[in-house]
């Protein structure tokens, strides 16, 4: 997987995972995984958040509290994000449900100072 295009519906977080194969095909997949019932595609009622790419700094805040963290990966079976803490001496993966968690995704500047990320376009991959 190659990135993770965050979208948000009716109050939730749907992810479509894109892999190195979808960078050849002439639109980007609309797949959200895992699959539920309710949703399966994504189509234009759907709002684009961002793209999330192995160590972007993202926050997460639940309904206990909120935590810094660097994005490592995805689990399409359980829908679950991988990450590590951006102080932990420790790099043990840990998982956390993305449906109803509020993400936000930082920039990182050179110096290390870090701020909210704006908004992003959807990006194609042109062949």
């Amino acid at each position: 997987m190659i990135r993770l295009d965050v979208f948000r519906k009716d109050g939730k977080n749907h992810f479509v995972p894109i892999y190195v194969s979808d960078t050849v095909k002439d639109k980007p997949p609309t797949k959200i995984k895992p699959e539920s019932k309710k949703y399966s595609h994504i189509d234009d009622s759907y709002q684009f958040l961002f793209s999330l790419k192995y160590n972007d700094l993202i926050k997460i805040k639940d309904k206990k509290e909120e935590y810094m963290v660097y994005y490592i990966g995805y689990n399409i079976s359980s829908g679950m994000l991988k990450y590590v803490y951006h102080d932990s001496a420790s790099l043990k993966p840990l998982e956390k449900g993305g449906k109803s968690i509020k993400i936000t995704k930082y920039q990182v500047d050179v110096l290390g100072n870090y701020e909210e990320a704006g908004n992003e376009i959807r990006m194609h991959f042109n062949c």
